[in-house]
């Protein structure tokens, strides 16, 4: 007779599971270094920034002289001085427009009361008997020289230049550079040197020709 063998009652066999980590990752609390302090920027250190930018100096440089960093030079540029030199400038443009304008007038109205010969020295006395600007005569004068032009409708004409040339209505001058280049291929080096030597003795004979006319104009 078999003993019947009593089946143990046994748990189920789990794979027991990973642990988790539960241990916190230590915050580090290292102290930062303190910012050195900066120095304001006030009227005399905005005074030093534009002056060492007008000369040329990086804003590295003077941020390191003023002990800033040097965002906040850049930022004082930007926001203070920038604004300032672009209304000096528009203010600059506008006072000469309205010496333009008033002088263009005069002309104009000079023009249809004529009643002598419209000579240059005529027309600069009576700009200048109604309180045009005298620089602005004196420039006008010249420039008329060189066309040789006179008259109230020449004085006209170069107003409206000016004014164009002000407000940048002309198209950039181009000029246009034609001399032929030095060809090397299929020569020795003394024919190199021998042609630029020649050439160089060319430019020397040009340069003395003009210096000599320059003189005889100056002693005429």
């Amino acid at each position: 007779m078999g003993k019947k063998k009593a089946k143990a009652a046994t748990k189920p066999r789990t794979r027991p599971g990973k642990k988790k980590a539960t241990v916190k990752a230590r915050k580090t609390t290292a102290k930062r270094a303190p910012r050195p302090k900066q120095q304001k920027i006030g009227p005399d250190e905005l005074e030093i920034i534009e002056r060492e930018i007008i000369r040329g100096r990086p804003v590295a440089a003077i941020a390191r002289d003023l002990k800033v960093h040097h965002s906040t030079v850049q930022q004082q540029v930007d926001t203070h001085l920038r604004p300032a030199w672009r209304a000096k400038l528009r203010r600059g443009a506008e006072i000469e427009l309205a010496k333009i304008d008033h002088l263009e007038a005069i002309a104009w109205e000079r023009m249809d009361q004529v009643e002598q010969a419209e000579d240059r020295e005529t027309v600069t006395k009576e700009l200048t008997k109604d309180g045009a600007d005298a620089v602005l005569i004196k420039r006008m004068n010249m420039k008329l020289r060189r066309r040789n032009a006179t008259g109230w409708v020449a004085a006209i004409e170069w107003c409206i230049e000016m004014r164009c040339k002000l407000l940048g209505h002309f198209a950039p001058t181009k000029v246009k550079v034609e001399e032929e280049g030095l060809r090397v291929a299929g020569k020795t080096i003394d024919e190199v040197d021998a042609e630029m030597m020649g050439r160089l003795m060319a430019k020397i004979t040009e340069r003395q020709r003009t210096r000599m006319a320059l003189q005889r104009a100056n002693l005429n």
